[in-house]
């Protein structure tokens, strides 16, 4: 639901309904990709020359154009963190890395979980779990929370995301084995993984495996269609509709009781 996480490079969104027409993004971008057309009309954008420079969101004056990700610094980011450091003490709370995956940029997220730690932060981390167990074992004195996907059962995960979940698997019970604390994410996307055959396998895991402390299931939302458009991409999906939180608050609990851990629907 992240588009613009899918390439490493930074990504330019573009509001039409928030264009005006002026026309400063065909000044400013040296390499022709804003297009004027009418009067007042927006510019059209051809991506295909696009160095993706930023410079066009720079002069738009009025946000139509926006530049998503920036080079920073582990200092800079650390300091942005620590900006809330009253509320994490008062909230217990503390520092998330997100994504996108934070291990596709594992020197960088590791020097970041370290200097958090320094300071005393509370550190959680997202990941796909698509690594390897080197690269995720280095993790495991810095982050205090891992919270890892389990998307399908493995005869249908390769159709549904690209790779096996061997992997994966094998890095979650890694994981549970040194003692790490572990919250399963499960996004549910209807026609794909809604089964139960696949509620099941979540079950057996977490019953399985002590370093999973709680299931949290994800309902599918389309947010992620409207940025696409933005960023002149195109989606292999077009649900438009949330999906309903109710049949799977019925769900985590049968989970919950096969389990005996946990379990619960993302924002019910």
């Amino acid at each position: 639901h992240n588009p613009e996480s899918h390439d490493p490079r930074r990504a330019i969104f573009f509001y039409e309904p928030k264009c005006i027409g002026c026309c400063a993004c065909v000044a400013a971008c040296e390499h022709g990709c804003r297009i004027p057309g009418e009067p007042g009309t927006p510019p059209a954008f051809d991506r295909t020359n696009c160095v993706r420079c930023g410079r066009c969101a720079e002069f738009c004056p009025t946000g139509a154009l926006e530049c998503s990700g920036a080079d920073r610094t582990v200092e800079e980011v650390l300091h942005a963190v620590l900006q809330d450091r009253v509320f994490y003490e008062e909230g217990g709370g503390g520092m998330t890395l997100s994504g996108g995956e934070p291990l596709a940029q594992p020197s960088f997220s590791l020097a970041l979980c370290e200097a958090a730690k320094k300071e005393g932060i509370h550190v959680a981390m997202e990941t796909s779990g698509y690594c390897s167990w080197e690269t995720l074992e280095r993790f495991l004195p810095v982050v205090d929370l891992f919270l890892y996907d389990y998307k399908a059962e493995p005869e249908q995960h390769k159709a549904l995301t690209g790779v096996d979940s061997d992997r994966i698997l094998s890095n979650l019970e890694h994981l549970s084995e040194a003692g790490a604390e572990i919250i399963l994410r499960c996004p549910i996307v209807p026609g794909c993984n809604d089964t139960e055959s696949h509620y099941q396998a979540i079950a057996e895991l977490a019953g399985r495996l002590p370093g999973i402390r709680a299931v949290n299931l994800e309902p599918y939302h389309p947010l992620g269609l409207s940025k696409a458009q933005q960023l002149g991409k195109a989606q292999p999906y077009d649900n438009p509709k949330f999906m309903e939180k109710g049949p799977l608050k019925e769900t985590a609990a049968r989970i919950r009781e096969r389990s005996g851990k946990p379990a619960s629907v993302n924002g019910a």
